[in-house]
């Protein structure tokens, strides 16, 4: 009941390609972008391993949160950043929560950011997935602050914060862009 209510209708006032097509096609593709979250997570310890710790780190779970946001509403990105976060909790070895709470804040951004920045343009995709990486490193940062964790190399973690966020807001128009591209592959519904 809960796919299909948040589905049926305008994610944001102008419509959006989802209330074209069918309800069965936009489940089946918001299943696939859990899915891709959730490969994007069980990967990237392999991939943080390989390249360096936070060198090369585009925040893919930002840029999948605000398209969810964009094309399925706020329901819809906040189950998503909810489950995705309690996922990163569960196979962390860290204090579970923090990255629930940090997932759901960079939705807080996201929908911030969406008062300020027109998401449905590439540069407002950009800005917003930006500023919500930016706000989701800081939030991080925070809370390992208050739970008394131990942050070594403040410079280098605020140098890779900030290469975070900039390689999330380059990717972020291209993959709404292929996104949306493979949603028209979907046949609309019948009238």
């Amino acid at each position: 009941m809960f796919l299909h209510r948040a589905l049926s209708g305008p994610a944001l006032s102008g419509g959006t390609i989802i209330e074209e097509r069918s309800v069965k096609a936009a489940a089946v593709f918001y299943l696939f972008l859990w899915g891709l979250g959730s490969v994007f997570i069980l990967l990237k310890g392999c991939w943080m391993s390989l390249s360096g710790p936070g060198f090369f780190d585009p925040d893919l779970l930002t840029v999948l949160t605000a398209y969810i946001f964009l094309r399925y509403g706020k329901t819809g990105a906040g189950v998503f950043a909810a489950g995705q976060g309690f996922l990163v909790d569960i196979f962390s070895c860290g204090l579970h929560g923090i990255f629930t709470t940090v997932c759901l804040g960079a939705l807080g951004a996201i929908y911030l950011g969406c008062r300020f920045f027109h998401l449905e343009t590439p540069r407002g995709r950009a800005v917003t997935v930006f500023v919500a990486v930016i706000f989701k490193k800081i939030l991080l940062l925070l809370l390992f602050l208050v739970f008394s964790m131990k942050i070594s190399g403040p410079w280098h973690l605020a140098w890779t914060s900030l290469l975070s966020a900039f390689l999330s807001a380059v990717v972020a128009p291209p993959v709404f862009y292929l996104f949306d591209r493979w949603m028209s592959i979907f046949p609309k519904e019948a009238a």
